[in-house]
């Protein structure tokens, strides 16, 4: 078997493996399928008290529509970061960490296919929930934007996802909460314009939304799917979201190769 046909298999095993422990938790499944159909049962009559704000005339006036562009970004922005965090504490606490990392899976490999199981159920949740807006609630967000929506999700997905993995070289090294989840989460919620628009924000505020990831995502996934934007309108989100990626990632997975070297020499890589 090559080598690149063995990184699928490993990736495809660990999938697997959370995938069947995913799945015989039905009622919890359920339960995440309800709270995300009354979550945008109490969007929906929330917009009913916003009509039609000049702040929202760039997105296509509604608000409705609006959060729920962002409300998807942000179940993204949380995918990325805590899906890491979680599977490095898992491990952890199941004392398995050092048995795969001490396997001929690398640590690419493990963090691959760690992150597979959290984005499927994302992925299946946030359609329900954009399907829901859309057939239920009638809400006018054109499906004709989703070949755009791909690629700008999937860089700020990755952006994320180097977040996640600083978090987890914390969790590494001190077993315990980090200090980049939880800031990372709520910049991208205030920062990044989820709930409104950033232009309601200060002067010197506004200024901050710039350096969030998630606010290049969501003026881009908002234009194109809101407003009917075409590449040309989005290069500049796409462009900084790729910058970002290429400045976190390698850091992301420096940092966590150092952690995890740490915790060896340490002998504290399998404690918890």
């Amino acid at each position: 078997m090559s080598d690149r046909a063995s990184t699928i298999a490993r990736m495809g095993a660990l999938f697997r493996r959370d995938l069947r422990l995913e799945l015989s938790y039905h009622f919890q499944f359920a339960m995440r399928v309800f709270q995300m159909f009354m979550f945008t049962t109490s969007l929906f009559f929330v917009s009913k008290l916003i009509k039609n704000p000049p702040e929202l005339e760039p997105y296509g006036g509604r608000y409705f529509e609006f959060v729920v562009i962002g409300m998807i970004v942000a179940s993204f922005v949380s995918l990325g970061i805590g899906s890491f965090t979680t599977s490095i504490s898992d491990e952890q606490r199941a004392g398995t960490l050092e048995v795969v990392l001490g396997s001929p899976t690398g640590l690419a490999t493990f963090l691959a296919g760690s992150f597979l199981k959290p984005l499927l159920f994302t992925v299946v949740q946030m359609a329900l929930y954009l399907t829901t807006a859309i057939v239920i609630f009638r809400a006018h967000i054109p499906l004709s934007g989703l070949p755009l929506a791909v690629p700008l999700l999937a860089l700020m997905v990755l952006t994320f996802c180097a977040l996640g993995v600083l978090s987890a070289s914390f969790i590494v090294l001190t077993k315990r909460g980090d200090p980049i989840s939880l800031i990372a989460i709520q910049a991208g919620t205030l920062f990044a314009g989820v709930l409104f628009p950033t232009s309601v924000l200060p002067g010197p505020l506004e200024a901050v939304t710039r350096f969030v990831p998630a606010y290049y995502g969501l003026e881009g996934l908002r234009a194109v799917l809101l407003t009917r934007a075409g590449l040309g309108d989005v290069l500049g989100d796409l462009f900084w979201l790729a910058c970002f990626v290429v400045v976190l990632v390698p850091m992301a997975v420096w940092t966590f190769s150092q952690a995890i070297r740490a915790a060896r020499v340490t002998g504290t890589l399998g404690n918890y």
